[in-house]
């Protein structure tokens, strides 16, 4: 179940300031995102549009991003609403700047669904 304690892996737009005080309802402070990456995977345009997706990539693939948490329920409704019926939440593995690893939901597109 996402709670409060579910950490967040944003790739794309999700990364850009305004745009998350927009989504989530406030400002995230800067020093609550963490940078991250995710292994395996390439960050591509969805066709036809300007925004970032995730596909599988390669073993030597990665994707920088930031993971944010301390999200509440309402906020976490309003991340998935954004994000929208092309997508579905993925448990994957995030490689930490100090090199340790942390467990984050990502948001990636559903098969054929862009």
């Amino acid at each position: 179940m996402l709670g409060p304690a579910t950490r967040f892996f944003f790739y794309g737009t999700l990364l850009d300031a305004d745009l998350q005080e927009a989504v989530i309802g406030r400002a995230v402070p800067k020093g609550s995102l963490v940078p991250a990456s995710i292994a395996g995977f390439r960050r591509v345009r969805a066709a036809g549009q300007t925004y970032p997706i995730l596909i599988p990539g390669t073993a030597t693939d990665r994707v920088d991003g930031a993971i944010a948490n301390a999200f509440t329920y309402r906020e976490i409704e309003r991340l998935v609403a954004y994000e929208g019926e092309g997508y579905v939440l993925s448990t994957l593995p995030a490689l930490l700047a100090d090199g340790g690893t942390t467990t984050v939901q990502v948001f990636l597109p559903v098969a054929g669904g862009l």
